[in-house]
């Protein structure tokens, strides 16, 4: 990752989360199990142009925390391994992020994002939260890093993780709840960075 300087950019865990609900028709009566293999289907469609799906680990009501753990080289064929569950709670999905260079080069940011997908039984309307995590701040002009001043590698890719939440909402039907990112206020909002934060 030589062609990425790190000094304009910082990494620590939950830096900034964006909290969706999945909506679904209140017509249809749905197995959870079927809900949440869905939609985690969706989220693997949309999320290349974004990151690189690292790795998966599975919450199951019988077996708890890491139950079944899926990594990189195995993620192809996540549905099958999933179809030996049927207690899934929770899904994680760990992401490495795809960045562009001040060079123009593309690279992998190792183990930068998360995404829950949780069932909430007990929220009948909209039982399937899916959880964003961003653990760098790469994407925003003004940063915590060494150097603050973090507009040029921002303006190569802000519209990555714009593209990445509207998608969420758009192409799985989810609407926000909440966006938590108190170091970083008036830089991003409920579609991702602020464009006038840019300057």
């Amino acid at each position: 990752m030589n062609n990425l300087s790190t000094e304009t950019w910082r990494f620590e865990v939950g830096l900034a989360c964006w909290d969706f609900r999945v909506r679904i028709a209140q017509a249809v009566s749905i197995n959870t199990q079927i809900l949440i293999t869905r939609n985690l289907a969706k989220l693997m469609d949309i999320v290349s142009p974004f990151a690189v799906v690292s790795a998966l680990s599975v919450t199951t009501a019988s077996q708890g925390e890491n139950a079944l753990e899926i990594g990189k080289e195995d993620v192809a064929n996540v549905q099958e391994r999933l179809a030996a569950c049927d207690d899934i709670e929770e899904i994680e999905v760990s992401l490495d992020l795809k960045c562009t260079g001040l060079d123009g080069v593309e690279v992998l940011v190792r183990e930068s994002a998360s995404v829950w997908l949780q069932l909430e039984p007990d929220a009948t309307e909209r039982p399937l939260r899916l959880l964003f995590a961003l653990d760098v701040d790469l994407y925003f002009p003004l940063t915590r890093g060494e150097i603050t001043d973090n507009q040029a590698l921002a303006r190569l890719n802000y519209h990555k993780l714009n593209d990445f939440i509207d998608d969420v909402q758009q192409k799985m039907l989810s609407d926000l709840v909440n966006v938590d990112a108190p170091d970083y206020k008036g830089l991003i909002d409920e579609s991702g960075f602020v464009l006038g934060a840019l300057t």
